[in-house]
């Protein structure tokens, strides 16, 4: 790209030489530039694609964990519901023993 090899014209003047570096630069600027620009859409690409994966693994995380949360409800309300009966049958055992004592 910059260099030169045996048998090639370069350029001898000060002003040619300056010129020769110019442009030199400017051709690993541009290549540079364009290698740069390949790289960013490449890059987007790559991360729009791993966002759209996240998302679709934090949509079904949150799908499990209300699921999960869903089933903890109704074994809470089961299990609130069988206390409220033990205890409406504690204090019926307890009413109907104290009841009895009272009478014998």
């Amino acid at each position: 790209m910059t260099t030169t090899g045996y048998g090639d014209h370069v350029p001898v003047t000060l002003a040619g030489r300056v010129v020769a570096a110019v442009v030199m630069v400017t051709g690993v600027a541009i290549i540079g530039g364009v290698a740069a620009a390949i790289a960013l859409v490449s890059a987007r690409a790559v991360a729009a694609a791993e966002e759209r994966v996240l998302v679709g693994e934090a949509e079904s995380l949150e799908q499990r964990l209300e699921q999960r949360l869903s089933s903890l409800d109704a074994r809470l309300a089961r299990i609130e519901e069988q206390l409220g009966c033990a205890v409406k049958d504690a204090r019926n055992d307890l009413g109907g023993s104290e009841h009895s004592h009272s009478v014998g």
